[in-house]
């Protein structure tokens, strides 16, 4: 198991089949994936201050999640940046998110090249 947990809600069929009608995907491994995803919008040398999900529906294991992200505050005299951020599986809004980031807006450093950055 690739998360480390071994709820039976992600593992056994028979268990998860009377409240999800199959198993689940877990939510954290999408967590990942906004993650990658702030990466290629901050760039190196952002640090996330805080992290706030909501899981709204469920995912199957082999589901293809779209990451969708705005910012929603920018402070640059104090390099906040605030993220909300959205994920679905088609049509079907799984999780939202709010990231608040303390953002490299020092244009020194350098930002991901795009052929090194994960495509998502």
């Amino acid at each position: 198991m690739l998360s480390g947990t071994h709820n039976p809600l992600h593992t056994d069929v028979e268990y998860a089949t009377p409240r999800f009608g199959d198993i689940i995907a877990h939510g954290t491994l999408v967590i990942g994936l906004f993650s990658a995803t702030m990466y290629q919008l901050l760039g190196p040398g952002a640090v996330a201050r805080t992290f706030s999900c909501k899981f709204r529906a469920v995912m199957r294991p082999g589901d293809e999640v779209r990451i969708e992200l705005a910012i929603s505050d920018l402070v640059a005299r104090i390099r906040k940046v605030v993220v909300e951020g959205k994920a679905y599986v088609g049509p079907t809004l799984v999780i939202t998110t709010r990231l608040r980031h303390s953002a490299r807006l020092d244009r020194s450093v350098p930002r991901c090249p795009r052929s090194h950055c994960p495509v998502l």
